[in-house]
């Protein structure tokens, strides 16, 4: 039985698929040859004496969040800590809308921005 031949697409595709896949282990090298017929394959052996790996990119960090969004969640919760200090100065109770909010803000501030400081200019 003979099988399919893949489009150009679909065999882009394919490796590229096979490579996100098998590129979960760190040590893994992965070769880009041509093969007899001038196509590009990729495998994890080297093609010949003078095959080199490929560098792939490495792995984001989980923390990988923009500086600039952590400081808004940061103003935001330090905004609604103060709002409450001042509510309890006054004898206010603070909302239950209020609390879930710090709750939630704390929460996505601790997801996304863990191990990200806000950086200071030198005249502060």
């Amino acid at each position: 039985m003979k099988r399919p031949r893949l489009d150009a697409t679909a065999w882009v595709a394919t490796a590229a698929l096979a490579l996100a896949v098998g590129a979960a282990p760190a040590a893994a090298q992965v070769y880009k040859c041509t093969d007899a017929a001038g196509r590009t394959v990729y495998a994890d052996s080297p093609c010949g004496p003078a095959a080199a790996p490929l560098r792939l990119p490495a792995e984001p960090t989980k923390s990988a969040a923009n500086p600039a969004a952590c400081a808004q969640f940061k103003d935001e919760l330090d905004r609604l800590d103060a709002q409450a200090d001042r509510d309890a100065e006054r004898g206010r109770k603070e909302s239950a809308a209020a609390v879930a909010r710090r709750k939630s803000l704390g929460k996505q501030y601790a997801e996304r921005c863990v191990g990200i400081a806000r950086s200071r200019s030198p005249s502060n």
